[in-house]
């Protein structure tokens, strides 16, 4: 009998490293793979297209990736990421007032919850565009 020991536990944040672009704090990421050698997760900002639930909510930014001056092992690449049940600040993509549900709208930014879209938290704060809400992330 082996055993399968969970990676992270509920209410620990999870380091991701960014790929494809440099990942901005305070935004809705997905995980597109794990790094070979590391395990570390690669992570991508998510889009408004992306089905199902975020990973969750960058607290850094992060450098590009895809400049080459940079060292691909580099800290300056990675950044922890709250997870479900936590609240954490996201930027909006415009208005949002305290009590509206929200979904993520480009870009790993929030909007204000609209019919057939996919809400991913609740605000607790009210914010302007392009500033920071706090939500209670589903």
């Amino acid at each position: 009998m082996g055993e399968q020991i969970a990676r992270f536990k509920p209410g620990d944040n999870v380091s991701v490293k960014a790929k494809g672009g440099p990942l901005a704090a305070g935004r809705f990421v997905k995980v597109v793979g794990v790094q070979a050698g590391t395990g570390v997760y690669e992570a991508e900002h998510s889009a408004e297209a992306d089905v199902g639930r975020p990973f969750g909510v960058t607290q850094r930014s992060t450098n590009d990736p895809t400049n080459s001056a940079e060292n691909a092992r580099s800290v300056e690449l990675l950044t922890e990421c709250t997870r479900r049940g936590s609240i954490s600040r996201v930027q909006t993509a415009a208005e949002v007032k305290a009590g509206e549900e929200v979904y993520i709208s480009g870009e790993g930014k929030v909007k204000k919850w609209e019919s057939g879209k996919v809400a991913v938290g609740r605000a607790l704060t009210t914010a302007t565009n392009g500033n920071y809400v706090e939500v209670d992330v589903y």
